[in-house]
């Protein structure tokens, strides 16, 4: 689970504070962060789906365990699905952003 097949998305990575917004994260969120960490360093905050809701806990956990280290802040929403959102909960604590429909995040608190 952790690095998918390469499914074509799209990610918008805003540079000056390292900020990736993603839709689903069909190719797999760890592989999208991944290649945005090669080219632009540790990423401040990812924000969207993360496509977790059909996942196992274990391969939640080692989705949520290396992202960890390619990111400061985790703000998951829709397709990640309730359970993912909890790990994510777990892992990242004070770092994790609560994220939802009609939540306005406030990105100049971000690196």
């Amino acid at each position: 689970m952790l690095f998918e097949a390469p499914l074509k998305e799209q990610a918008l990575v805003y540079k000056p504070k390292k900020l990736m917004l993603v839709g689903c994260s069909h190719p797999g969120i760890a592989h999208m962060a991944k290649t945005a960490f090669e080219k632009y360093g540790k990423l401040s905050l990812i924000i969207g789906g993360f496509h977790l809701f059909t996942s196992s806990e274990n391969e939640i956990y080692e989705v949520a365990n290396n992202l960890n280290k390619l990111t400061e802040f985790i703000a998951p929403s829709h397709c990640t699905g309730e359970k993912a959102i909890s790990i994510f909960k777990e892992i990242f604590g004070e770092r994790f952003v609560e994220n939802y429909a009609g939540r306005v995040i406030d990105l100049e608190s971000f690196k």
